[in-house]
């Protein structure tokens, strides 16, 4: 019995159908044991945020900060802009977040909200130690705003989080 269930294909699974049954196959799950034992490639630990004064360049970490300021700027290249959003953590240090091309965030990060990021940090000579593209949830208090932090702040904060 256990073993016609594994034996299934992922198309008459409930909520799966024809299409996304495709999609699967295409990633080489064609029956429910198949997607039980994918697993996934890595985990990130992003269960210990690390304040800002011990990160170092080439780490990995995350940092839960508030945002003092954040803008657009234009570069050389036509058509290419930063956004770039200074946070400081509550030890009182201050770095920098840089999303190439991505001005949109400008209606997403306000000054004074609180925010989690997670990527690489590197040194660059004109801005000093910076994240670039880094991954980033809100905090949101319980009425859907920025505030205090809850319990359940973001899917991947506090977690260990597969990839």
């Amino acid at each position: 019995m256990a073993q016609d269930l594994l034996a299934t294909p992922l198309q008459y699974v409930r909520g799966v159908g024809p299409k996304r049954a495709a999609d699967l196959a295409r990633a080489g799950m064609q029956t429910v044991e198949d997607l039980l034992l994918r697993f996934p490639l890595r985990y990130e630990d992003r269960a210990a945020p690390c304040e800002i004064r011990h990160l170092r360049p080439g780490m990995t970490a995350t940092v839960t900060a508030e945002v003092v300021s954040s803008g657009v700027r234009a570069t050389r290249r036509p058509g290419f802009r930063l956004f770039e959003a200074i946070v400081r953590d509550a030890g009182g240090g201050i770095t920098k977040a840089v999303f190439p091309n991505q001005a949109f965030l400008k209606d997403v990060f306000k000054p004074q909200q609180r925010v989690v990021l997670f990527g690489a940090l590197e040194f660059r000579p004109s801005g000093g130690l910076q994240f670039t593209n880094p991954e980033y949830e809100l905090i949101r208090d319980a009425a859907g705003g920025p505030g205090t932090e809850d319990e359940d702040a973001g899917i991947h904060t506090g977690r260990i989080v597969p990839i």
